[in-house]
């Protein structure tokens, strides 16, 4: 084998221990806790529901990433957005005397 095969292969197993190893490895230790009846079974749906956990993991932090963007946009906004009218005059509600005077009327 010549140089370059040998280094390809170098790369290929760092690749391959920084991408499937841990889990790998994870579902090894479950399957030696575990001591299912299939163990290549058990090790395929382990990995399956790992794979699915990593794409909700991936949608939950996109989802946080999507409203704390909405939350700064809104924050923002409300700095830009001109002072509202500081207070307005109190509601004046009638008098019993007035209330009568209505009823009157009616």
């Amino acid at each position: 084998m010549t140089g370059n095969g040998s280094h390809n292969g170098n790369r290929e197993d760092l690749y391959l221990k920084r991408t499937i190893g841990p889990v790998l490895a994870a579902g090894i230790a479950e399957i030696v806790r575990c001591r299912p009846e299939d163990p290549l079974a058990f090790l395929g749906t382990y990995l399956i529901e790992h794979a699915e956990w990593e794409a909700e993991e991936l949608r939950l932090q996109q989802e946080a990433f999507r409203l704390a963007s909405l939350r700064d946009a809104v924050m923002l906004a409300q700095q830009a957005a001109p002072p509202a009218a500081t207070a307005t005059a109190p509601l004046k509600l009638p008098l019993a005397s007035e209330t009568a005077d209505l009823q009157s009327v009616a």
